[in-house]
């Protein structure tokens, strides 16, 4: 699903949710959820069909149940009501993420479990599930607070690096319209300018690889 958001939703203050951009989260959080629930759909058939499980079948359920649960586990996290608390523990975020990544052979993911902003909890996730969409192949995202420059950091690393258009302009508040895949960016980035915070986001090339690097600080104004 495609879709577009005008000036006047851009322009609305940071925790403004237009009904295009509703649409299109509901469209992503359908999209992640529909090919593991397919394949367990698909798992009982075969069992039905066979008049048991054997070991394909068995196998495939498993492997589809704990992909959708991992899944359902970040998106609530990640779009889910943020912790209002000034400062809370990672460390359910945390374990929410290292399954998300368990469900993916190719993916890596370092994550913090120390205390964070407390709205964290959502935010890290979602840029998680982010820089994940950005790594087609095998990959690297590591989080990490950087406390002498008063940041934090999620590093997305790989020998593939994707990064759609809109990606950039939509984490950093550039002018960009999101389709299903990339409205996450734009969610976090309005998480983020609803509480004083700002996200910047570049891309870096090397004869290793790639990464997206997307850092967390707060505005200007309210850091000295």
């Amino acid at each position: 699903m495609t879709g577009s958001l005008s000036e006047e939703d851009r322009s609305r203050e940071s925790n403004g949710l237009s009904i295009e951009m509703v649409q299109l989260l509901v469209s992503r959080v359908l999209h992640d959820l529909s090919g593991p629930a397919g394949a367990l759909g698909n798992g009982v058939e075969l069992a039905i069909e066979s008049g048991g499980l054997g070991a394909e079948v068995s196998d495939l359920l498993d492997f589809s149940a704990r992909m959708l649960l991992s899944r359902l586990r970040v998106l609530s996290y990640a779009f889910g009501p943020s912790d209002v608390s000034a400062v809370g523990s990672l460390e359910s975020a945390a374990a929410v993420v290292r399954k998300f990544a368990a469900a993916r052979s190719n993916l890596t993911v370092v994550f913090p479990e120390g205390e964070a902003p407390g709205w964290f909890s959502s935010l890290l996730p979602a840029l998680v599930m982010i820089a994940a969409d950005c790594l087609p192949k095998q990959g690297r995202i590591e989080v990490t607070e950087r406390p002498e420059d008063q940041t934090w950091r999620t590093v997305a690393s790989g020998k593939v690096l994707r990064l759609a258009p809109d990606l950039i302009p939509l984490l950093t508040g550039g002018a960009a319209s999101p389709t299903a895949r990339t409205v996450p960016a734009l969610f976090a980035q309005r998480m983020a300018a609803a509480r004083g915070w700002r996200l910047d986001a570049w891309r870096e090339d090397s004869v290793a690889g790639a990464q997206l690097i997307v850092t967390i600080g707060k505005r200007q104004a309210e850091a000295h």
